[in-house]
């Protein structure tokens, strides 16, 4: 699984992945529509990943 580095403490450190993150809204606990996240959720969905448009799953 590729990393980014994150800034901690205004300094840019290596990040040390243990796991896979789902942005979910704090009020609702609801995650991200199916449409925003990594997988297309039909295959068939449009969806503009790094300026191409494509039917494809985000790399992650």
């Amino acid at each position: 699984m590729p990393t980014h580095p994150v800034l901690i403490a205004g300094e840019w450190r290596a990040a040390k992945a243990s796991g896979t993150f789902c942005a979910e809204n704090p009020a609702t606990g609801e995650t991200l529509p199916a449409a925003l996240q990594n997988k297309n959720p039909n295959g068939k969905m449009w969806r503009l990943i790094d300026g191409n448009w494509t039917h494809g799953d985000i790399a992650g």
